[in-house]
């Protein structure tokens, strides 16, 4: 005989008695709580490290360094294998091996993780990039850009949603920096945006891409915004 559900005042139905349901957490929200702790967990373990680090990286002018870029050099450091050190390295690791990543740490303690993100945070130390694009269509929860190194399209996800007002300011073909990581199904953005609306930006990238001997191919015709 099939157990009776309560039905609730709104006419939907609740858990049936002694089970509750998972709350669903929106993926967005998910991303940026997991993030938050992933930063606060190495601030708490490696302070003085990712103080030498980030003096080694920006010498005298570590002061004056933006927000962004402070924030892209500490994530640089916990996603670099070896950053835990010697005391983190496992018992089990091969002699010579470097140490673990602040994160690989993070993910071995970190009790609320649930398997998905266990698999998935490990492979920022190899997946998590800094890129240049061209933007193709603005959302306020996505970008759709042309790469133009790759030489194709890509999607990226925003974990703060922008002001309306901006992503509708946003002008094809804008320049747009950013660092991404895998999360889910999706592609993420780490950090704040980088967004140069001017040609010249437009020019230097491209300048600066083919004195490296490599290809900027231009941004092709613009897709329809439905389905990103």
């Amino acid at each position: 005989m099939s157990r009776k559900r309560r039905r609730s005042k709104n006419g939907g139905s609740t858990a049936t008695a002694g089970r509750t349901r998972p709350v669903l957490v929106p993926w967005r929200e998910r991303s940026r709580a997991v993030l938050a702790r992933l930063r606060a967990f190495a601030r708490d373990g490696w302070a003085d490290a990712l103080e030498r680090f980030l003096t080694a990286r920006f010498g005298e002018a570590v002061g004056e360094a933006s927000v962004s870029d402070l924030q892209t050099a500490f994530d640089d450091y916990v996603c670099t294998p070896g950053s835990a050190g010697d005391d983190h390295a496992p018992e089990q690791a091969v002699e010579g091996a470097p140490a673990r990543s602040i994160l690989r740490v993070f993910v071995d303690e970190e009790q609320d993780l649930d398997a998905e993100e266990r698999r998935i945070l490990p492979t920022w130390e190899t997946e998590r990039n800094r890129r240049v694009y061209l933007l193709d269509h603005a959302h306020r929860d996505r970008l759709a850009l042309w790469d133009p190194l790759a030489g194709g399209r890509t999607v990226l996800h925003l974990i703060d949603k922008l002001p309306a007002a901006a992503a509708a300011a946003l002008s094809r073909g804008t320049v747009v920096v950013a660092t991404s990581a895998p999360w889910a199904k999706r592609r993420i953005v780490l950090g704040q945006l980088e967004l140069y609306d001017t040609d010249d930006a437009v020019e230097m990238y491209r300048g600066e891409v083919r004195q490296g001997g490599r290809m900027w191919p231009a941004l092709p015709p613009s897709t329809p915004a439905r389905g990103l």
